[in-house]
């Protein structure tokens, strides 16, 4: 059977809990995450809620065409361990398989876990109509292309002080993951890489900064669904 995608389920889980489906109820045309194939291999995967973005490089993924796609997360029953702590899924190595049949109409997608062929599950996979925003003209002409080996994204080639605003630089020194925010000049989108995560950028709208008494690096990666890189988490 032929796939129009395949797609790492953490990633899409991921991009759309916390950039995507609180869209549906006002911009739908945001509701899902855009699907754009690479030449040399691979897709993008690109979320945004019009103040933050995240952008993915989907390595392995297969996609046939560049479509804005909804993907359903199964309910898992709660499941704790010997502590009492609950359990979820982060859903890693496990791919979404979408077939073509999704052009026309919701479809069953089923979740493969590493390189086997018969499913664990079967979840609703749909395309999102509406045109999704240019999502390109925020990201840096090394993390497009594929040779490029790091995402790492420098305002004028290293971190100039000039190029932050001194609530987020004053933040940095809490952080206890490899975590690099720049960006090119005033008026333009903050960009966040994590060492642990390679292949994400983060985007964050320059009118989306809080006001000073606000705790900016706090806000900025909670909106990407990353506090856990904050030194002892969400505060």
């Amino acid at each position: 059977m032929s796939y129009d995608f395949i797609l790492p389920a953490r990633i899409m889980f991921h991009m759309q809990r916390v950039i995507a489906a609180p869209m549906a109820s006002t911009r739908v045309y945001l509701s899902g995450v855009r699907i754009e194939p690479i030449a040399a291999g691979g897709a993008f995967m690109v979320a945004t809620d019009g103040v933050a973005m995240l952008i993915h490089r989907a390595r392995h993924a297969t996609a046939t065409r560049a479509a804005t796609i909804a993907v359903q997360e199964p309910w898992l029953p709660d499941a704790y361990d010997e502590w009492g702590e609950r359990l979820e899924t982060n859903w890693a190595a496990q791919h979404i398989r979408i077939p073509p049949e999704i052009s026309d109409h919701p479809v069953a997608a089923g979740i493969v876990y590493g390189g086997r062929e018969e499913p664990v599950m079967h979840v609703i996979a749909e395309e999102i109509s509406g045109a999704f925003p240019d999502w390109r003209k925020a990201v840096s002409a090394d993390f497009l292309d594929p040779s490029y080996t790091s995402n790492r994204v420098h305002a004028r080639k290293g971190h100039w002080p000039d190029c932050f605003d001194p609530r987020v630089v004053s933040e940095t020194c809490s952080l206890w993951r490899g975590v690099q925010i720049s960006r090119r000049g005033d008026g333009m989108p903050w960009l966040i890489t994590m060492e642990d995560d390679p292949d994400t950028l983060a985007v964050i709208s320059p009118r989306s900064l809080p006001r000073p008494e606000t705790p900016v690096l706090t806000d900025m990666l909670t909106a990407i669904g990353r506090a856990d890189l904050l030194e002892g988490g969400a505060v």
